[in-house]
């Protein structure tokens, strides 16, 4: 075989060729374990790139997320330790009523006194409803009620706890009752005119009383019976001579029971009441009385409807709440409502006025009136129980569940985005060290070839 320098030539090539690509894959592999990324730039996978991107704009929305829902919580927190103050203040207010209704034992220098710590109760939960705030938005004061405008008349009250109102506002909610709430009612009337003597028994949803009828007395007598003691059983009777419960619902009932002799005109036995039965944008909703409960993620609402009314009604809501952004499109938000806890508003419920009532000079003051006092105390223990039991729901159900469900995306999500971007360290160890060789290599057949292409030129020059 000949000696051409030529192929000398194309050898020196090949081994610079080779060279270039040892060194430019020892770089990068150093470059990868330098960073921990195996997609440095665009040009190392152009499709990977995209998606990393997109994982990684998914990643800081969710973590966004995150941090809004669980300020949502603190919020929700701020505001239910401030009703858990007011709670504590109507227990108070309760102990005080009862003390009051016991006039036999004190005296009017006691009343006053017992008075006196009730204004000063009722002032103090004015106070937490004016002062509980988080940042600066104030919890308590009403200014986080969800507003609603027009109404159909035969809808008597409504609050709208939450909903979700991405969509936009106004919005009419549509309300369908098809069944009315009923009292218990007990079968019959009384007679116009008792032929004997009896003695009954009746027991409502407030208590027991037993009740005496002498002959000959009159509906009239027997209804005025019935009505005096009405506060101590919740039974009433109609001018008509029908008996039934003075509230209405399923949980109302009567138990009329004959001791003596015969209340003619009534039918003895148990008797209960049933709950308005309704549709809330075609939604079934529980119906407690005449109040349609609706529990839906679209709306929450207490609706209460007029006695005896049925048809198609409804009513807007305008605007109000706070809304929360719990997801990471415009679809996860959450409006929330929170009524006022303040003492002119409290207790409304009870028909009589609010906690305001109850103080010096009110209508419902313990000099005026104890046990009206103790009923707008218990309507406002119930409309902050109930308002306590709806924020607690909301943190446990939504705020904590999709605060759980946000870190859980946010792990898999990273997870799918590190396999695609992270560098295999161990890998580009190895495949820099297989490099290194190689460049080596190539860099000493380089020089082999070098010094073969001088010993041919030593040749040539004799």
């Amino acid at each position: 075989m000949g000696l051409r320098v030529g192929s000398s030539g194309e050898s020196t090539l090949s081994v610079l060729r080779s060279l270039r690509r040892n060194s430019i894959q020892e770089s990068r592999s150093l470059e990868r374990i330098a960073s921990g990324r195996k997609i440095n730039r665009a040009s190392d996978g152009p499709a990977a790139t995209v998606l990393i991107e997109r994982l990684s704009a998914e990643i800081a929305s969710l973590g966004q997320a995150s941090r809004n829902t669980q300020s949502a919580a603190n919020l929700v927190n701020t505001a239910e330790s401030g009703l858990a103050e007011v709670s504590n203040q109507l227990t108070g207010l309760r102990t005080q009523a009862l003390a009051a209704l016991n006039a036999g034992i004190f005296g009017s220098d006691i009343q006053n006194t017992i008075q006196g710590t009730v204004d000063q109760s009722v002032a103090a939960i004015t106070r937490l409803s004016n002062s509980t705030r988080f940042g600066s938005r104030d919890l308590l004061n009403g200014e986080l009620s969800v507003q609603t405008g027009a109404a159909s008349p035969e809808l008597e009250r409504i609050d709208v706890q939450s909903g979700d109102f991405s969509s936009g506002l106004p919005r009419t909610v549509s309300v369908e009752v098809t069944d009315a709430a009923t009292q218990a009612t007990a079968g019959g009337t009384v007679a116009a005119t008792q032929t004997g003597a009896s003695v009954v028994r009746i027991t409502g949803s407030g208590g027991s009383v037993e009740l005496s009828f002498a002959t000959g007395a009159s509906r009239e007598d027997i209804v005025a019976a019935i009505n005096t003691v009405s506060e101590q059983t919740g039974v009433e009777a109609a001018v008509t001579g029908e008996i039934r419960s003075v509230e209405f619902g399923s949980n109302e009932s009567i138990q009329i029971e004959e001791i003596s002799g015969d209340l003619e005109g009534i039918t003895t036995g148990n008797f209960s009441g049933t709950d308005v039965v309704a549709n809330v944008d075609g939604q079934v909703a529980q119906g407690v009385g005449n109040v349609i409960q609706l529990r839906t993620s679209g709306l929450s609402a207490d609706i209460q409807v007029e006695a005896g009314a049925t048809g198609d009604f409804d009513f807007s809501v305008e605007g109000g709440g706070a809304t929360f952004q719990l997801g990471t499109t415009t679809a996860d938000s959450l409006t929330v409502g929170i009524a006022s806890a303040d003492a002119a508003t409290l207790g409304r419920s009870s028909g009589l006025g609010g906690l305001t009532s109850i103080t010096s000079g009110g209508a419902n003051s313990l000099a005026n009136d104890p046990r009206n006092a103790l009923r707008v105390i218990d309507a406002a223990s119930s409309e902050i129980l109930g308002q306590r039991s709806r924020l607690g729901s909301l943190r446990k159900n939504i705020l904590d569940s999709g605060q759980r469900s946000i870190d859980s995306q946010i792990e898999n999500v990273s997870a799918s985005r590190s396999r695609l971007a992270d560098a295999d360290i161990a890998s580009e160890i190895a495949n820099s060290v297989r490099s290194r060789i190689l460049r080596q290599s190539s860099v000493s057949a380089l020089a082999q070839l070098n010094l073969n292409a001088a010993s041919a030129l030593r040749l040539l020059g004799g």
